[in-house]
Protein backbone atom coordinates (compact mmCIF):
# COMPACT_ATOMS: atom_id res chain seq x y z
CA UNK A 1 0.00 0.00 0.00
CA UNK A 2 1.37 3.59 -1.35
CA UNK A 3 1.08 6.01 1.67
CA UNK A 4 0.62 3.43 4.99
CA UNK A 5 2.81 4.14 7.32
CA UNK A 6 5.28 1.02 8.32
CA UNK A 7 3.96 -1.38 10.80
CA UNK A 8 4.87 -1.10 14.67
CA UNK A 9 5.20 -4.20 16.16
CA UNK A 10 3.32 -4.51 19.44
CA UNK A 11 5.27 -3.65 22.59
CA UNK A 12 6.08 -6.93 25.31
CA UNK A 13 3.61 -7.52 27.79
CA UNK A 14 4.78 -6.68 31.27
CA UNK A 15 6.66 -9.21 33.23
CA UNK A 16 4.92 -10.34 36.47
CA UNK A 17 7.12 -10.40 39.05
CA UNK A 18 7.33 -13.15 42.04
CA UNK A 19 4.83 -11.80 44.73
CA UNK A 20 5.96 -11.26 47.85
CA UNK A 21 6.05 -13.98 50.75
CA UNK A 22 3.01 -14.55 52.83
CA UNK A 23 3.82 -13.63 56.42
CA UNK A 24 3.98 -15.81 59.09
CA UNK A 25 2.75 -13.38 62.03
CA UNK A 26 0.14 -14.85 64.10
CA UNK A 27 -3.31 -13.54 63.30
CA UNK A 28 -4.28 -10.46 65.38
CA UNK A 29 -6.99 -10.65 68.70
CA UNK A 30 -8.97 -8.76 66.46
CA UNK A 31 -8.76 -11.20 63.63
CA UNK A 32 -9.48 -13.92 66.39
CA UNK A 33 -12.49 -12.48 68.16
CA UNK A 34 -14.43 -11.76 64.86
CA UNK A 35 -13.46 -15.36 63.92
CA UNK A 36 -15.13 -16.79 67.15
CA UNK A 37 -18.14 -14.30 67.01
CA UNK A 38 -18.70 -15.44 63.30
CA UNK A 39 -18.32 -19.38 64.39
CA UNK A 40 -20.97 -18.47 67.39
CA UNK A 41 -22.89 -17.24 65.15
CA UNK A 42 -23.30 -20.33 63.03
CA UNK A 43 -23.53 -22.74 66.12
CA UNK A 44 -26.54 -20.34 67.02
CA UNK A 45 -28.10 -20.73 64.11
CA UNK A 46 -27.76 -24.33 64.16
CA UNK A 47 -28.83 -24.96 67.16
CA UNK A 48 -31.85 -22.73 66.11
CA UNK A 49 -32.85 -24.88 64.01
CA UNK A 50 -32.51 -28.25 65.77
CA UNK A 51 -35.00 -26.97 68.70
CA UNK A 52 -36.98 -25.19 66.28
CA UNK A 53 -37.79 -28.88 64.97
CA UNK A 54 -37.54 -30.46 68.47
CA UNK A 55 -40.40 -27.83 69.03
CA UNK A 56 -42.86 -28.04 66.30
CA UNK A 57 -42.40 -32.13 66.81
CA UNK A 58 -43.70 -32.14 70.03
CA UNK A 59 -46.29 -29.70 69.40
CA UNK A 60 -47.02 -31.58 66.13
CA UNK A 61 -46.90 -35.47 67.74
CA UNK A 62 -47.63 -35.21 71.56
CA UNK A 63 -49.61 -31.76 71.34
CA UNK A 64 -47.17 -30.40 73.98
CA UNK A 65 -45.33 -26.37 73.65
CA UNK A 66 -42.67 -26.88 76.68
CA UNK A 67 -39.58 -25.95 73.91
CA UNK A 68 -41.33 -22.97 73.05
CA UNK A 69 -39.60 -20.57 75.03
CA UNK A 70 -36.24 -21.95 74.51
CA UNK A 71 -37.15 -22.07 70.48
CA UNK A 72 -37.74 -17.96 70.76
CA UNK A 73 -34.72 -17.06 73.08
CA UNK A 74 -32.21 -19.03 70.93
CA UNK A 75 -33.54 -17.24 68.02
CA UNK A 76 -33.94 -13.98 69.16
CA UNK A 77 -30.15 -14.41 70.03
CA UNK A 78 -29.52 -15.47 66.59
CA UNK A 79 -30.75 -12.63 64.69
CA UNK A 80 -28.84 -10.18 67.42
CA UNK A 81 -25.86 -12.51 66.27
CA UNK A 82 -26.87 -12.05 62.59
CA UNK A 83 -26.74 -8.19 62.93
CA UNK A 84 -23.83 -8.23 64.65
CA UNK A 85 -22.13 -10.40 62.12
CA UNK A 86 -23.49 -8.34 59.16
CA UNK A 87 -22.33 -5.59 60.80
CA UNK A 88 -18.57 -6.99 60.93
CA UNK A 89 -18.97 -7.78 57.15
CA UNK A 90 -19.81 -4.48 56.38
CA UNK A 91 -16.92 -2.71 58.28
CA UNK A 92 -13.97 -5.37 57.92
CA UNK A 93 -12.58 -7.19 55.29
CA UNK A 94 -11.95 -10.37 57.60
CA UNK A 95 -15.35 -11.63 57.06
CA UNK A 96 -15.99 -13.59 53.75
Amino acid sequence: MAGAPPSVPPPAPPLISEPPPLSAAKSSSGRKFIGFVVSLFLGFFLASGVVSVLDDSCALLLGNHFLTSLSGLVTCLTILLAVLVCGLMGLTPVVP
